[in-house]
């Protein structure tokens, strides 16, 4: 396996990222007219505020559990990779096994963690008016920390450590 293979798979997952992101955001506009929905923009504007700014904390607590989750997976790979005894360095069969579990633990983290940001942006799109057009979502800082969070995870757990693996 080439070390290539993680910034090609980056590019694919990133791509794959967006699209995701932009067929959630249409089903959520889609549905944006419900009485459901109505009720909801019909509160007062403090109140809707209020739980517009809740949700931006929250996106922002996602992707910092995020972050801390990737520093712990990282560190214990490196871990891994660095600790001279007969079971990881010289056999190196515990590594891989752990490596790839930890590429694994990665990518499932992100894509939750991401989906997590989506459905505290999906409560404050039901809170705006008017009705926000799907085409403005590239301007929306939570369209790219949706792909990047599932790039990143999914190159790592993908790309990156089944590579690691094979070093160790």
């Amino acid at each position: 396996m080439s070390i290539w293979t993680t910034p090609i798979t980056f590019g694919i997952a990133f791509a794959v990222g967006l699209a995701w992101w932009f067929l959630l955001v249409w089903g959520v506009l889609r549905d944006w007219d419900s009485e459901e929905n109505r009720k909801l923009r019909s509160q007062k504007p403090e109140l809707l505020s209020e739980q517009k700014q809740y949700h931006n904390t929250q996106i922002y607590r996602d992707f910092e559990f995020y972050v801390k989750i990737t520093l712990a997976i990282v560190a214990g790979v490196a871990y891994v990779l660095c600790r001279d005894c007969p079971g990881f360095a010289h056999n190196g069969t515990v590594g891989r096994v752990l490596i790839l579990a930890a590429g694994g633990l990665e990518a499932l983290a992100g894509i939750l963690l991401a989906h997590f940001v989506f459905f505290h942006q999906r409560s404050k799109l039901l809170r705006w008016d008017p009705k926000p057009k799907c085409a403005n979502a590239w301007k929306w800082q939570e369209t790219w920390l949706f792909a990047s969070l599932v790039a990143a995870s999914i190159a790592f757990g993908v790309g990156l450590a089944p590579y690691l693996a094979g070093a160790v």
